[in-house]
């Protein structure tokens, strides 16, 4: 099954009734969130630029544009990545229970006794400290690298491959967390075929980076990493 085919057989049973509860929920909340953090954002953005555009002298006013630019990118950037990480921190326990749904109607349901709500909050939190423990040094040393003249012209697809490759990482964790998979494994199974995760990660990716359209792709992105990891990365024994 094609990387697009898990994508959109869950953006598809995420409407379905029965998953709709673990999708509203974390949805409305982060709906909220991302309208603060844009208005809050705006105001700090444009109060930064223009501070910095003082200390420029008059015969340097055009690179007033310049700044602009720069900064708008950054903020973009920046605003892409942060919203992203504390959207998944407060979504990851109602995540792992869409995860554990979609699993169960492809009929690969985890082994045990489901966990309540309450009790996954400390193991999925754990995990998400998890990955951003892993992602900052990357993305440090990717910035650091934007810096760089002439090296830095390949900042930007290294960002974009980056990118893809945690969108595939954060998507198909929820499973694999569920069926008990460290976080070491599912790396090493996502890197056995890395073509078909780049091209879910970059699908995902890109959708993310349109605002209000990401508040939905992250629910369809667990369902979807869900099947990609019960149709593509999971080991016989695992699951039902």
């Amino acid at each position: 099954m094609s990387p697009i085919a898990c994508l959109r057989e869950g953006a598809t049973l995420i409407w379905q009734p029965g998953f709709r509860g673990y999708v509203l929920v974390p949805l409305t909340i982060n709906i909220v969130g991302f309208i603060t953090l844009i208005g809050g954002s705006i105001g700090l953005f444009s109060g930064v630029v223009e501070s910095a555009v003082a200390w420029l002298p008059d015969w340097l006013a055009w690179l007033s544009a310049v700044l602009w630019v720069l900064f708008a990118l950054v903020f973009i950037v920046v605003l892409f990545y942060g919203f992203t990480m504390v959207a998944n921190i407060i979504a990851a326990p109602f995540n792992a229970l869409l995860a554990i749904r979609v699993e169960e109607h492809l009929g690969h349901a985890p082994e045990g006794e489901e966990p309540g709500l309450l009790a996954l909050i400390p193991r999925t939190v754990g995990r998400e400290f998890a990955k951003i423990a892993y992602v900052l040094p990357r993305m440090l040393a990717l910035l650091l690298l934007s810096f760089i003249p002439v090296v830095q012209a390949l900042a930007l697809p290294f960002w974009i491959l980056f990118g893809a490759w945690m969108m595939s990482v954060q998507y198909t964790d929820y499973a694999a967390d569920n069926n008990m998979v460290s976080f070491r494994g599912l790396r090493e199974r996502l890197g056995e075929s890395r073509l078909d995760t780049l091209s879910f990660g970059a699908v995902v990716y890109f959708a993310m980076l349109v605002p209000f359209v990401n508040l939905i792709v992250i629910p369809s992105a667990v369902a979807g990493g869900t099947v990609y990891f019960v149709r593509r990365l999971a080991r016989d024994g695992e699951g039902g």
